[in-house]
């Protein structure tokens, strides 16, 4: 399912929108309740609708019973601070691939992955003397790691089959805008991008049918052109 909105403030009407999906596929679900998980990076607008909104959220069939979700920290999101630590740690751009390359693998395939990286980094940050760009840029990376730790358990992630990377979802703004809004000469206001977007939508997320039905449905009856002919009296008494 597709969701977007236009610009705007905050991403209010986004959040909205997905929490309405949210509480309607729950809503309707037969047998037993999915596992449900939330696959994002640790932005802010990510961590604040996981804390107000999901952690929130009350199992639609038991009153006052909130629903569990795992959230999994974006195992490339997380890579990426792996590889600012490396940068860091040694001067030699091949060491730095090396070891980036090697902690990355402990951080995917090990349990407790990602406290062994900072163990290694940590290793190697105490031996050297570091400038002051060098230490913030360092603790930037330490610190968003060990913070979200709780949520990088990747190796127990893919042996219960669960995904560890948020692509496929990032790669809606591509599907969704850059594919349609970005093509050569195009340009777009808020009211005429709105219209395309909700068709847009309606199409990729394969609900036109359902949509353009309950369009149809929300639309006033025309009166016909031509009114059609009224009966004679005696086709009246006729019948």
């Amino acid at each position: 399912m597709y969701l977007g909105e236009m610009p705007e403030a905050l991403q209010v009407k986004l959040s909205e929108e997905l929490t309405a999906l949210i509480q309607g596929v729950l809503g309707a679900w037969q047998g037993a309740m999915p596992r449900l998980v939330y696959l994002t990076d640790a932005g802010h607008h990510q961590t604040t609708y996981y804390q107000e909104v999901l952690s929130q959220m009350e199992n639609p069939r038991r009153a006052k019973e909130r629903l569990g979700w795992l959230w999994i920290v974006d195992y490339y999101h997380a890579a990426g601070y792996v590889s600012r630590l490396a940068k860091v740690l040694f001067a030699q751009e091949k060491t730095q691939q090396a070891w980036a390359r090697r902690m990355r693998k402990v951080l995917k395939e090990q349990d407790r992955g990602v406290l062994r990286v900072l163990a290694s980094a940590a290793q190697y940050y105490w031996k050297k003397t570091a400038t002051k760009a060098h230490q913030k840029e360092y603790w930037e990376a330490y610190n968003y790691l060990l913070k979200h730790s709780k949520d990088m358990h990747y190796s127990q992630y893919q042996k219960a089959g669960l995904p560890i990377g948020s692509g496929v979802t990032e790669a809606g703004c591509k599907v969704v805008f850059t594919l349609r809004f970005k093509q050569s000469g195009m340009q777009w206001g808020l009211e005429g991008g709105e219209v395309i977007l909700r068709l847009r939508l309606a199409v990729l997320s394969q609900v036109w049918d359902e949509v353009y039905r309950a369009y149809l449905l929300h639309r006033p009856l025309v009166p016909l052109a031509t009114p059609l002919p009224s009966s004679s009296p005696a086709e009246e008494k006729a019948a």
